[in-house]
């Protein structure tokens, strides 16, 4: 029976999924928040890190306030195991600032699925730093997921563009900051996970910034506060969501389901920005959702939990 629930425990599709396609959803709102604010106020890139990430941490202390009233503050931040915090921060970092170079140089669709090509280097990622293959079924659904990212594409790369490369470097990079996500929910908090790196990516990026931040802050209007105020709300709902998805599920599973933040971001193309998807766009989003489905149906941890299940 603890056996049972133990595995349940590790890795609950169930529970994951739903939460990583809600990240999903706000992780392509804070891109769309950055595109509008590239467009209307052409923010430094720098400074635009800094804001998502300081203000994601601004509204991440609230629930410090509350958490001595059920646990010791001490004990819900302390930290057990130091170097996926390192590398969490580092590729984390990275990635951000890849993230919104590439939105501000080339449309949103194309900025969002390079960075999501992060599932295909996840595997990858895995054996590197664990030494955990990938289960051969799952390739299926990766290939398929592949396939629909290039029709989405299409020739938008036959005339190169820096952005394209750098936002392919985010999906690189993304991908070891999700494995190191994940070997942190095994032992960490969720909220010292987050509190931890939005304490640090605010410092670092600020001190990237600052002579830029002071000399145009006071000209910052009501209407780009506000804003920012959401970039950094959505990105703050982005990174505690998917730390959970990453307690109830294998990183190399969810991979998948991150390319519903393609989609996604298709539609808030369409609606804010009046960027009708293709045939061909949409052919391709309807190739992603079936790779995840894939991955779900072939996942072997899944078909291990559901036989002990049904033997107990």
């Amino acid at each position: 029976m603890n056996q049972k629930v133990q595995i349940e425990k590790k890795h609950r599709p169930a529970i994951g999924i739903p939460l990583v396609i809600i990240a999903c959803f706000c992780n392509a709102a804070m891109a769309t928040m950055a595109k509008l604010i590239n467009l209307e106020y052409q923010l430094p890139n720098q400074v635009l890190v800094f804001a998502r990430f300081s203000i994601s941490f601004i509204l991440l202390l609230p629930l410090l306030c509350l958490i001595p009233k059920y646990r010791p503050l001490k004990k819900v931040l302390r930290i057990k195991i130091w170097p996926p915090y390192i590398v969490r921060f580092s590729f984390g970092l990275l990635t951000i600032y890849a993230y919104f170079y590439a939105i501000s140089k080339i449309s949103l669709n194309s900025a969002v699925l390079l960075t999501y090509t992060s599932p295909l280097f996840i595997p990858i990622a895995v054996w590197v730093w664990k030494g955990v293959g990938i289960s051969s079924r799952l390739w299926w659904g990766l290939i398929v997921g592949f396939l629909g990212v290039f029709l989405i594409v299409g020739n938008k790369g036959a005339r190169f563009h820096v952005g394209y490369l750098v936002g392919l470097i985010s999906g690189i990079t993304a991908a070891v900051s999700y494995v190191a996500a994940r070997l942190q929910a095994h032992s960490e908090e969720p909220i010292c996970v987050n509190f931890y790196f939005f304490l640090s990516t605010a410092i670092v990026s600020f001190a990237l910034c600052a002579k830029t931040f002071f000399q145009i802050a006071p000209q910052f209007s009501g209407k780009l506060w506000f804003m920012l105020l959401l970039l950094g709300l959505f990105g703050a709902l982005f990174q505690g969501i998917i730390i959970l998805a990453l307690q109830w599920a294998q990183v190399r599973f969810l991979g998948a389901f991150l390319y519903f933040t393609v989609g996604f971001a298709m539609l808030l193309s369409w609606l804010v920005f009046h960027i009708k998807p293709t045939f061909y766009s949409i052919l391709g989003l309807g190739l992603i959702i079936l790779g995840a489905v894939l991955m779900t149906l072939l996942d072997p941890e899944r078909q291990k939990t559901v036989n002990e299940t049904s033997s107990s």
